[in-house]
């Protein structure tokens, strides 16, 4: 099963793209590693081989240059993979809008998707060019999410603007499904990034 890693890691202010420079090097040496089609995008052939890659000297490498750029003073760096519904390349845009929803170990897996999907199509406005999803590999503790280990749902949507997706929120129904959703007791954490590079 093909997984996709999404990660995000807040960095320091002040950090810049020459302090992130030796990332470009050590990620050339990480897309080696069997298993991987796409270093920036993180698509793998299955969780062994993304897991498998986890060991590597390339890996290590990347860990250590995050290590000296990483803010955790407030949110925690996150990794995952993710089983996505269709790959992520088909919705690259000049803004991605990742929305990682922490929802209690009990949720409804299908209802919950189903809701989901019924809210894109409302997104659908202009500007919009299209989401992928699915479930993250692990589960997670989470201090907001009683009930043990915490399922993830990780949507991205595809926009060419962080403008045009800030204004879905106000289309006809959206508030509805927003409210539907906010009923299964999940967490939402949303960050938007531009995210187009090959």
């Amino acid at each position: 099963m093909s997984v996709t890693r999404i990660s995000w890691v807040p960095i320091k202010a002040g950090v810049d793209d020459a302090a992130l420079a030796p990332l470009t090097a050590a990620g050339a040496a990480l897309a080696k590693q069997p298993g991987i089609e796409s270093i920036y995008h993180g698509p793998w052939d299955s969780v062994d081989a993304a897991k498998a890659a986890e060991s590597s000297s390339a890996f290590s490498e990347i860990e250590g240059i995050l290590a000296g750029v990483i803010d955790t003073s407030g949110a925690q760096p996150y990794t995952n993979l993710v089983s996505l519904n269709k790959p992520f390349s088909s919705i690259v845009s000049p803004v991605t809008r990742i929305i990682a929803i922490i929802l209690p170990a009990t949720v409804d897996k299908a209802a919950f998707a189903a809701e989901l999907e019924a809210s894109i199509a409302t997104a659908e406005t202009p500007g919009f060019k299209g989401a992928v999803y699915g479930w993250a590999a692990d589960r997670m503790e989470h201090p907001s999410v009683p009930g043990g280990p915490a399922n993830i749902f990780v949507a991205l949507a595809g926009w060419d603007s962080v403008e045009s997706s800030k204004a879905s929120e106000s289309a006809p129904g959206m508030a509805d499904h927003q409210a539907a959703l906010a009923k299964f007791g999940g967490v939402f954490e949303v960050h938007y990034v531009p995210l187009e590079k090959a």
